[in-house]
C-alpha cells in the first residue's frame, strides 16, 4: 500500500515551491502524517482488541459461575437439634457439678455434726475429777459449731440450685435415665463396678454412680452404675 503512495505521489506534478497537489485542489498528502496515522490506528485497533478479548473473558467466567451456581444443590436448612446439643449438654453439665458440690457439702455437714455429737457426749459423762469438784459440762468448739452451720447452709444452697435445675431439664425435652433398683440396660448405662453380696438378683442397679440423660426421647449420656452380680 505504501509503494502505491509512493508511486503515485511520485507522479503528482510538482507545484511551483516544490510540493504536489492533487487534480482536484486539495493539499497535497503528506508520506510522514499518513504513515502516523496509520500507527494511531493500528494502536487504536489493538487497544480495542484486547478491550474486547477482556470483556470477553469476563463474560464468558460470569457464565461459568452462574451455571455451577444452579447445578449446585440448595444448603439443607440447620438441624434444630444440632444447634440445641450443646446447650443441653451445658444444662446437664452444671446439674452434675451442682450434685457433687451438694454431696460434698453434705458430707461436710455431716461429718462437723458426728464431731460435736461425740464431744457432747463426752462432756455429757464428766469424769471422776469433774464429778468431784462440780465442773460444769463442757461446751463445743465455737469454731466447729460454726463450721457446721456453714456447712449446712451451703448444703442447703446446693439443694435449691439443684432443684432449680431439676425444674428446669423438662422444659429443655431432657429426662434423667431411671438406674436404682432397675434391671441393667446396656443400651442407656455403663457398669463402673460389680458388687457382691447385694441381697438384690444378677444384674439389678445397686447404685447409680454418675445420671444418664435423654433429649427428646434420644441418649446423650450414659449413666455410670453399679450392678449386682
Amino acid at each position: 500500500m505504501l509503494a502505491d503512495f509512493r508511486q503515485w505521489l511520485l507522479a503528482a506534478p510538482p507545484n511551483d515551491d516544490g510540493r504536489t497537489e492533487t487534480d482536484d485542489g486539495r493539499p497535497p498528502v503528506d508520506l510522514f502524517a499518513l504513515i502516523g496515522q496509520f500507527t494511531a490506528l493500528r494502536h487504536e485497533v489493538n487497544l480495542q482488541t484486547k478491550a474486547a478479548r477482556a470483556a470477553v473473558e469476563q463474560n464468558a467466567e460470569v457464565l461459568r459461575q452462574l451455571a455451577d451456581r444452579d447445578e449446585e444443590p440448595e444448603p439443607e436448612p440447620a438441624d434444630d437439634d444440632e444447634v440445641l446439643r450443646p446447650a443441653v449438654k451445658a444444662v446437664i453439665d452444671v446439674a452434675d457439678a451442682l450434685a457433687l458440690s451438694h454431696r460434698q457439702a453434705e458430707k461436710l455437714r455431716d461429718g462437723a455434726a458426728a464431731i460435736l455429737k461425740a464431744d457432747a457426749a463426752h462432756a455429757a459423762r464428766p469424769g471422776f475429777f469433774a464429778r468431784l469438784f462440780g465442773a460444769a459440762p463442757a461446751a463445743p468448739p465455737p469454731d466447729l459449731d460454726a463450721l457446721r452451720k456453714l456447712a449446712a447452709g451451703v448444703a442447703d444452697g446446693y439443694a435449691l440450685s439443684i432443684r432449680r435445675v431439676e425444674r428446669l431439664l423438662p422444659t429443655w425435652e431432657v429426662e434423667a435415665v431411671r438406674c436404682t433398683n432397675e434391671e441393667f440396660d446396656p443400651e442407656m448405662m455403663e457398669v463402673v463396678e460389680v458388687v457382691a453380696d447385694s441381697g438384690l438378683p444378677a444384674g439389678t442397679v445397686v447404685e447409680e454412680v454418675r445420671p444418664g440423660y435423654r433429649w427428646r426421647g434420644r441418649l446423650v449420656r450414659f449413666a455410670q452404675v453399679k450392678v449386682a452380680r
